[in-house]
């Protein structure tokens, strides 16, 4: 597992596979395999399948109470809707990352600025701004989130407000 882990970091995902594949336990039943597993899938550009095996990683997170719940479910959901948003599946990925932000946690900004992405690019950027500020809220130093509320504050045509946020995304 360390080594998949390592390979993972290094970016060698064909590596990790390799590895995860040769693992005496089946890596499909265990959590921290199974997050790594999904990162290789996402990160060869392989996004049906990790969306295919991610509710599988619910169920095997579900079954195991003494891991991390928060942590992991959290996880588990930001990289579905990471690969729901590059199959183009975009309800399917605003309502994991409102699942996110409603019922797991809350202060996960990375969430919040996704969300807010989501709302400027179908035109509501004061949900954007409102997402965006609450992704703010949660972590102040998100570069995603301040940018996010800047995006929105210049299509609101607040241009000061809007360079206020990015000037702290870039810091």
């Amino acid at each position: 597992f360390e080594l998949a882990d390592c390979y993972t970091d290094m970016e060698r995902f064909e590596d990790a596979m390799a590895v995860l594949e040769r693992m005496e336990i089946p890596y499909d039943k265990e959590v921290k395999a199974g997050m790594i597993h999904v990162v290789c899938l996402l990160s060869l550009e392989r996004f049906q399948e990790a969306a295919d095996v991610i509710p599988h990683y619910e169920e095997v997170l579900a079954a195991h109470p003494e891991e991390d719940q928060k942590k992991y479910r959290t996880k588990l959901l930001y990289m579905n809707a990471g690969a729901c948003a590059s199959l183009g599946l975009h309800e399917e990925e605003r309502r994991m990352l409102h699942q996110i932000i409603d019922d797991v946690d809350p202060e996960f900004a990375l969430a919040g600025a996704m969300l807010a992405k989501c709302f400027h690019e179908d035109g509501y950027y004061q949900k954007a701004l409102e997402y965006a500020e609450r992704a703010i809220e949660g972590d102040k130093e998100s570069f995603e989130a301040h940018f996010e509320a800047g995006r929105a504050l210049y299509e609101l045509g607040d241009s000061n407000g809007a360079i206020a946020y990015l000037t702290e995304a870039r810091e």
